[in-house]
Protein backbone atom coordinates (compact mmCIF):
# COMPACT_ATOMS: atom_id res chain seq x y z
CA UNK A 1 0.00 0.00 0.00
CA UNK A 2 1.45 3.34 -1.03
CA UNK A 3 0.72 6.10 1.48
CA UNK A 4 3.16 8.71 0.14
CA UNK A 5 2.25 11.97 -1.53
CA UNK A 6 4.37 13.45 -4.28
CA UNK A 7 6.25 15.63 -1.75
CA UNK A 8 7.25 12.47 0.19
CA UNK A 9 4.95 13.24 3.13
CA UNK A 10 2.81 10.39 4.50
CA UNK A 11 -0.82 10.77 3.43
CA UNK A 12 -3.35 9.09 5.68
CA UNK A 13 -0.89 6.51 6.93
CA UNK A 14 -1.39 4.39 10.05
CA UNK A 15 -0.29 7.11 12.51
CA UNK A 16 -2.60 9.67 10.92
CA UNK A 17 -5.52 7.24 10.95
CA UNK A 18 -4.86 6.11 14.55
CA UNK A 19 -4.88 9.72 15.79
CA UNK A 20 -7.95 10.52 13.69
CA UNK A 21 -9.86 7.53 15.03
CA UNK A 22 -9.05 8.55 18.61
CA UNK A 23 -11.26 11.63 18.16
CA UNK A 24 -15.03 11.89 18.31
CA UNK A 25 -16.64 12.32 14.89
CA UNK A 26 -17.40 16.03 15.42
CA UNK A 27 -13.70 16.85 16.09
CA UNK A 28 -12.28 15.04 13.08
CA UNK A 29 -12.67 17.98 10.67
CA UNK A 30 -10.84 20.19 13.19
CA UNK A 31 -8.01 17.63 13.34
CA UNK A 32 -7.84 17.35 9.56
CA UNK A 33 -7.69 21.13 9.15
CA UNK A 34 -4.98 21.51 11.80
CA UNK A 35 -2.89 18.72 10.21
CA UNK A 36 -3.00 20.49 6.85
CA UNK A 37 -2.23 23.88 8.39
CA UNK A 38 0.65 22.44 10.42
CA UNK A 39 2.11 20.64 7.40
CA UNK A 40 2.02 23.85 5.37
CA UNK A 41 3.74 25.95 8.04
CA UNK A 42 6.32 23.25 8.85
CA UNK A 43 7.19 22.99 5.17
CA UNK A 44 7.61 26.76 4.86
CA UNK A 45 9.61 27.11 8.07
CA UNK A 46 11.71 23.93 8.06
CA UNK A 47 11.50 22.55 4.52
CA UNK A 48 9.89 19.36 5.87
CA UNK A 49 6.20 18.74 6.42
CA UNK A 50 6.53 16.16 9.18
CA UNK A 51 3.64 16.05 11.63
CA UNK A 52 3.24 14.43 15.05
CA UNK A 53 -0.35 13.30 14.47
CA UNK A 54 -0.92 12.18 18.05
CA UNK A 55 0.16 15.60 19.34
CA UNK A 56 -2.26 17.31 16.97
CA UNK A 57 -5.05 15.01 18.18
CA UNK A 58 -4.15 15.95 21.77
CA UNK A 59 -4.36 19.65 20.88
CA UNK A 60 -7.80 19.17 19.34
CA UNK A 61 -8.99 17.21 22.39
CA UNK A 62 -7.66 20.00 24.62
CA UNK A 63 -9.86 22.52 22.80
CA UNK A 64 -7.77 23.92 19.96
CA UNK A 65 -9.90 25.62 17.34
CA UNK A 66 -8.98 27.71 14.33
CA UNK A 67 -9.62 31.43 14.42
CA UNK A 68 -10.75 32.66 11.00
CA UNK A 69 -8.36 35.24 9.59
CA UNK A 70 -5.80 34.62 12.33
CA UNK A 71 -2.30 34.67 10.87
CA UNK A 72 -0.01 35.30 13.84
CA UNK A 73 0.99 32.66 16.37
CA UNK A 74 -0.95 33.19 19.60
CA UNK A 75 0.91 34.42 22.65
CA UNK A 76 1.36 31.75 25.29
CA UNK A 77 -1.16 32.28 28.04
CA UNK A 78 -0.71 31.15 31.64
CA UNK A 79 -2.14 27.69 31.02
CA UNK A 80 0.19 27.06 28.09
CA UNK A 81 3.22 28.22 30.07
CA UNK A 82 2.18 26.05 33.01
CA UNK A 83 1.81 23.03 30.76
CA UNK A 84 5.25 23.62 29.24
CA UNK A 85 6.79 23.94 32.69
CA UNK A 86 5.05 20.79 33.90
CA UNK A 87 6.20 18.90 30.80
CA UNK A 88 9.81 19.91 31.49
CA UNK A 89 9.44 18.80 35.12
CA UNK A 90 7.74 15.53 34.15
CA UNK A 91 4.43 16.53 35.74
CA UNK A 92 0.98 16.27 34.18
CA UNK A 93 -1.53 19.11 33.81
CA UNK A 94 -4.69 18.75 35.82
Amino acid sequence: MNTKQSDDVPAKGPKYLAALSSLPEHLRPVYQALVEEYKFHALIRYGKAWVAYDVIADLVKAGWRSEPGHTDAPAAGPSVGRREEEARDGRKSR
